[in-house]
């Protein structure tokens, strides 16, 4: 959990992610507990001057399982609309 933090936090600042860090995948539901009261969001948070940056952008999982099926309709029903 302490890595994954880190690195979550590290994504974070890498793409200036102001918007949010959204955790999707089979194994984040199963580890909510972890991430909700583990390491992982103060590890997250634990760069130096970006701490106060980082405690403000907020963290969401997805929990629906069937997330990447509905993107992939969502890009092929967008695909298909611009198709001249």
């Amino acid at each position: 959990m302490s890595i994954l933090g880190a690195e979550a936090g590290n994504l974070i600042l890498r793409v200036n992610a102001t918007g949010g860090l959204y955790l999707g995948g089979g194994m984040t539901s199963r580890i909510l507990p972890l991430l909700r009261t583990g390491p992982f969001l103060g590890h997250l948070a634990s760069k130096g001057r970006d701490t106060e940056f980082l405690r403000e952008v907020p963290v969401r999982v997805i929990t629906n399982t069937k997330v990447g099926l509905i993107g992939a309709a969502l890009a092929g029903l967008h695909a298909l609309a611009e198709d001249p």
